[in-house]
């Protein structure tokens, strides 16, 4: 009796401590924090890694969804190449920068490829001299933000 006695507290104590492991990886789950999602301005990695409403940019910080899905949308559209309307601003696409302008259709044709006073613009004579304007039409010279001819 006492061989089977031993056998069965072995198999017992055995039975008894997989309970205890199974029981702590358990509770060890279930204590684990929620990984914690990014606010706006904190780095990431994917839209997944921000928290609800925003989402992961070009420059891996988290910002409104919104505004990432806008820029998408705004160099996607062709307004970004005929006219430079190429960044999102108060929900809508719009020239906002000199890079906007000087990617676009009207740089090359009217050499408006400076972004200044809200729009893209002629800036000086060098906006101009490789416009289309200027090569076929002779007008090379900047002024009141536009390629003119010179007088």
């Amino acid at each position: 009796m006492p061989a089977m006695w031993n056998l069965v507290t072995r198999n017992t104590l055995a039975v008894c401590a997989l309970m205890l492991v199974v029981s702590c990886e358990k509770e060890a789950k279930q204590a684990a924090p929620a990984p914690t999602q990014a606010k706006a301005g904190e780095k990431c990695a994917q839209d997944g890694d921000c928290a609800d409403g925003l989402a992961c940019n070009e420059e891996k910080t988290c910002e409104k969804a919104e505004a990432v899905a806008g820029r998408k949308k705004c160099a996607a559209a062709p307004e970004c190449k005929k006219v430079g309307k190429c960044s999102w601003k108060d929900g809508k696409c719009v020239a906002a920068k000199t890079a906007d302008c000087k990617g676009s259709d009207e740089c090359a044709a009217r050499g408006l490829c400076t972004f200044e006073f809200g729009a893209c613009a002629a800036h000086d004579d060098n906006d101009c001299k490789n416009a289309i304007m200027c090569t076929d039409f002779g007008e090379c010279t900047a002024r009141g933000g536009k390629c003119v001819k010179k007088k």
